[in-house]
């Protein structure tokens, strides 16, 4: 890479005698001590970047495009690794190998950005995690050895031999060196995955999903903006095939690489960071102007606002999701903080949305209604009118109705709440003017880009309304609620409701003085019932499963009843909120049981080979998340009912699948343990020592060790 001269802006005065500095022989193996011990922070990631980097160099320069070869081997059991890395370029000829490669600070690459090495001190990183490294040469059918090492403070480079034969050009570096960590070794290595043509070999296996992940990397390239499939955290910067960590970017979205020119930006003579001087920092704006622009141009294209709820949604969401390539897509979330201030060019029902309106909508979000104008809030779940504002009609896809009558009736709201999709938040036209009015007067207080006035009236054009009025209302739902409500004043009695009702000890028989009696004492969140009123197998399983409820339920004591009563008064039940006939609620979803079958699913994950997995930190994080579920399926044995539901649940898919998914172990891991065959008298010991030789080293299922002296240990730890 081309060295960017500065000018020197120093002025001549007088007669000034100009010296420059040089370097002292004696001073050389002081030099050397640098480059092998204190130069590089990161001795493993300096190595491998450096020299993959002279390895791409040297494929340029002989214009091949074989692979370059990674090999690691050894494991960290025997404390030793030893790492190799074999180009197929051009190869040292003994002539420069003597004129440039074992000089400190020769290079050949420094007229041209088509390579990146450019300080010549590159090729001793290997030094600086190891004492010794050989170095073989393959230059023109002749295969050269050589031994790099490390002599009182100097370094050395002793030639060993030379062997004439049928071999590809190209140089091999290689070292043995201390055991590193898997997270060290992956991040070493992922700085390199833009090396389109490295490849690796790897024969230690608690390195092996690393090496594989790498191998099987993808990358997406959109102008300067970069997206692979392995570094997904954090904002890199691309330099020649190089990443380094970005910092200070003003950017939120996490993945993604950002190309920088070469010999365009300053880098440390280590080579392990940039140097954010003014020259970098202005490569660094321009580059970040041009990912901004790309964002635009991806989010442009995906953008389809049909009406005001889904701009709003839009211009709210965290993220944007885009999908990037055609053949094999990566997924790219922006960060909400990267696009808000991006200009898109949106229409909405066909009409262009003004300039700001994003801004608009965002000023104005937590601006609310005054609840003496609202006139009722119409919803399955929600029946109050307060906390009202552009978010509540928007982001929940409520409608705005406009109450025609004075008083609207009670057979409206209830015609609205049961057959409308959604809810309808209902104003006056009073109401709705003085909104409006409210939102102007709160801006005129903030300092703004957009016209008020333009931005209100196009969101108030789009915002969907319904006229609410009691003519809407079909004259059969009318007659049909004059029944119900006649049906509820006959239901009460002068003589007593007799209900039997379950719980986990069994069943007992109340007395409660009447009907209406019955209903406001005994449900307090819902009643599954059922007519028949001799003894009930299926209802008491259900009154065990519910006697758990209340945990569920924060500062509630009670739970849902279980009960029967008579046939001739299940009429008075039907059709009611909060009662369930036994027949329909085991095959209604219900979002209880849909949690508790997710927990039982992840709990008969954790058994392997007969032997339940709970020392392994992925078992302790689901009983930290599942931990009520977990008190409860403890006493679910033999509770046929609860077997029926899960079959059921299952069947249908009703359980959190990404939830299952993430907790439980792969199906390799279980394939190699169920495969094992196990003496019966130690299965236990057998299974925890087994399972702490497979996967003790992977840090997310935290194994712990066993006894290190117990015989099962030591024959399983010899395989």
């Amino acid at each position: 890479m081309i060295i960017v001269e500065k000018q020197n802006e120093a002025q001549m005065v007088g007669d000034i005698q100009v010296n420059r500095v040089g370097i002292d022989s004696r001073n050389v193996d002081f030099i050397a001590t640098l480059l092998t011990s204190s130069l590089y922070s990161k001795p493993l990631a300096s190595f491998l970047r450096e020299t993959v980097s002279n390895a791409y160099d040297s494929h340029i320069e002989a214009g091949t495009k074989e692979p370059i070869i990674l090999l690691v081997e050894g494991d960290n059991w025997t404390g030793k690794m030893k790492i190799s890395i074999r180009d197929f370029g051009t190869g040292i000829s003994p002539e420069r190998f003597e004129t440039i490669y074992k000089n400190i600070g020769s290079s050949t690459k420094r007229e041209s950005n088509d390579f990146i090495g450019m300080f010549g001190i590159g090729r001793f990183s290997v030094l600086s995690c190891a004492s010794v490294a050989n170095i073989t040469s393959y230059y023109n059918g002749v295969k050269y050895s050589y031994l790099m090492y490390k002599n009182n403070g100097g370094i050395n480079i002793d030639k060993l031999d030379e062997e004439v034969g049928d071999f590809k050009n190209g140089l091999e570096v290689s070292a043995e060196m201390p055991a590193f960590t898997t997270n060290e070794f992956r991040e070493a290595l992922y700085a390199l995955s833009m090396f389109r043509n490295l490849h690796v070999e790897c024969h230690a296996m608690y390195l092996q999903n690393v090496c594989t992940t790498f191998n099987n990397r993808r990358v997406v390239r959109k102008g300067n903006l970069l997206v692979d499939n392995i570094n997904t955290y954090g904002i890199h910067f691309k330099v020649g095939n190089v990443l380094y960590p970005a910092t200070n970017t003003g950017l939120s979205t996490s993945g993604i690489i950002i190309e920088l020119p070469m010999g365009q930006v300053d880098i440390t003579p280590n080579r392990e960071a940039l140097q954010y001087s003014d020259f970098t920092k202005n490569t660094i704006n321009t580059a970040i102007a041009s990912v901004k622009n790309t964002f635009q141009q991806l989010i442009q294209s995906k953008i389809k606002i049909a009406t005001l709820s889904d701009y709003y949604k839009f211009v709210r969401n965290y993220s944007f999701e885009i999908s990037l390539g055609d053949k094999d897509p990566l997924q790219l979330s922006i960060v909400r903080s990267d696009y808000m201030n991006i200009k898109f060019d949106v229409s909405v029902e066909g009409e262009k949305a003004p300039d700001e309106f994003a801004e608009f909508l965002n000023d104005i979000d937590y601006i609310y209604a005054d609840p003496d104008n609202i006139y009722k809030i119409i919803s399955n779940f929600r029946r109050y009118k307060n906390s009202v504002t552009v978010r509540t009609i928007l982001e929940d896809n409520n409608d705005v109705g406009i109450k025609a009558d004075a008083i609207t009736k009670q057979v409206t709201l209830q015609y609205y709440r049961e057959k409308h999709p959604r809810s309808i938040i209902i104003f006056t036209q009073d109401g709705l003017d003085s909104f409006k009015r409210r939102i102007a007067t709160q801006l005129k207080t903030r300092i703004r880009d957009y016209d008020i006035r333009e931005c209100m009236d196009f969101m108030f054009k789009h915002i969907p309304v319904v006229n609410v009025s009691n003519d809407s209302v079909p004259s059969t739902f009318v007659e049909e609620f004059r029944k119900r409500l006649r049906a509820s004043k006959n239901v009460v009695r002068s003589g007593t409701f007799l209900v039997r009702r379950y719980s986990e000890n069994g069943f007992q028989n109340v007395d409660y003085i009447d009907f209406n009696s019955f209903l406001k004492h005994e449900v307090k969140v819902f009643a599954v019932y059922d007519s028949n009123t001799t003894e009930h197998t299926t209802l008491k399983d259900v009154a065990e499963i519910f006697y758990n409820y209340k945990v569920q339920k924060k500062g509630y004591g009670f739970y849902p009843s279980v009960i029967t009563v008579k046939k001739s008064d299940v009429e008075l039940l039907k059709n009611r909120k909060k009662f369930v006939h036994i027949n329909d609620f085991l095959y209604l979803r219900n979002n209880f049981l849909e949690k508790l079958v997710t927990a039982h699913i992840i709990f008969r994950n954790f058994q392997l080979a007969g032997f339940q997995i709970t020392r392994c930190k992925r078992y302790r994080e689901f009983k930290a998340t599942y931990n009520k579920q977990l008190a409860i399926l403890g006493h679910m044995v033999d509770n046929e009912t609860f077997d029926n539901v899960v079959k059921y649940y299952v069947d249908k898919g009703w359980y959190n699948t990404s939830e299952v998914e993430y907790f439980k172990l792969s199906e390799e891991d279980i394939r190699i343990l169920n495969d094992i065959e196990i003496l019966e008298g130690s299965k236990g010991d057998t299974i925890e020592a087994l399972v702490y030789r497979l996967y003790g080293r992977k840090q997310h299922l935290g194994i712990n060790r066993p006894d290190p002296n117990s015989n099962i240990y030591k024959i399983i730890k010899s395989l």
